[in-house]
């Protein structure tokens, strides 16, 4: 149902833009695989290190506005994409001057919100398989929430002697631009319908010091996609 939807949004949201041309609709099914899920807690001269999931659920949908659809095809590309991560993260520290260790569990809640642009092009060697390739940069927004940190006995503290403060109480935000490369292929089922797959990397540096922390989003998202021919 969800599919079928945003299938039906994307002319909508093509007539909005100012799009005119032909284009090709896309929904996409995926998870990010991160190359490093460490996330770091900065405090004085310490330094807090986690684990984050090395996966995270991708939502998404795209137009690909079509300058030519041959053999050879080209055109520009844009769309979203929304993620969230409700998980538990424990952050560690090692150091000091009698080698001690610093550790606090915590709950989040992370959401984040994609816009991006680009440009494509296609290749279709035959009538009902089509592959392609887009570029190009993107906007991220992100967002998190702790909702418990494990109690501590005593209080975890830097080795510096100061307390370790992470805030459960609001959301923290961060704005980030970053860039995607893609690459795919598609099955034509029925008549201006396509199904197929594809893999997307994407990096974008991610600040949320005063939460879950420091965190760079490198790595690899494979779809599975939906992908009608619209107008």
């Amino acid at each position: 149902m969800r599919c079928l939807t945003l299938l039906l949004l994307l002319p909508l949201y093509a007539h909005g833009a100012g799009v005119q041309a032909p284009l090709y609709g896309q929904v996409m099914f995926g998870s990010l695989k991160l190359n490093d899920n460490t996330v770091s807690i900065h405090t004085n001269d310490d330094v807090l290190e986690g684990d984050l999931p090395d996966s995270i659920p991708y939502l998404g949908a795209a137009a690909q506005v079509i300058w030519k659809d041959d053999v050879i095809g080209y055109g520009w590309e844009g769309g979203g994409f929304f993620s969230w991560q409700n998980d538990s993260v424990s952050y560690y520290a090692s150091g000091g001057g009698d080698g001690g260790s610093v550790r606090i569990s915590v709950d989040n809640d992370y959401w984040s919100f994609e816009t991006f642009m680009g440009l494509y092009a296609s290749l279709k060697p035959i009538d009902r398989l089509r592959f392609y390739v887009g570029a190009g940069p993107l906007f991220l927004f992100a967002t998190a929430k702790v909702d418990n940190v494990a109690e501590q006995a005593p209080e975890p503290t830097s080795f510096e002697g100061t307390t370790i403060n992470i805030d459960a109480d609001n959301y923290h935000s961060d704005f980030t631009v970053g860039a995607y490369a893609r690459a795919g292929f598609e099955f034509q089922l029925l008549d201006n319908y396509w199904m197929g797959g594809s893999v997307r990397h994407m990096k974008a540096d991610v600040n949320l010091s005063k939460s879950v922390g420091q965190f760079d989003i490198d790595g690899d998202i494979y779809f599975l996609t939906v992908t009608k021919r619209l107008f």
